[in-house]
């Protein structure tokens, strides 16, 4: 069980890092 839960939030961490640092990439390549 600790494992199955695991992963996805691992992938939904990265998700969340990766949309954080594309918002970021736009807003310097905006301004």
């Amino acid at each position: 069980m600790d494992a199955a839960l695991h992963k996805p939030l691992g992938i939904v961490t990265l998700l969340r890092i990766s949309l954080k640092r594309r918002n970021r990439y736009r807003q310097l390549t905006s301004s």
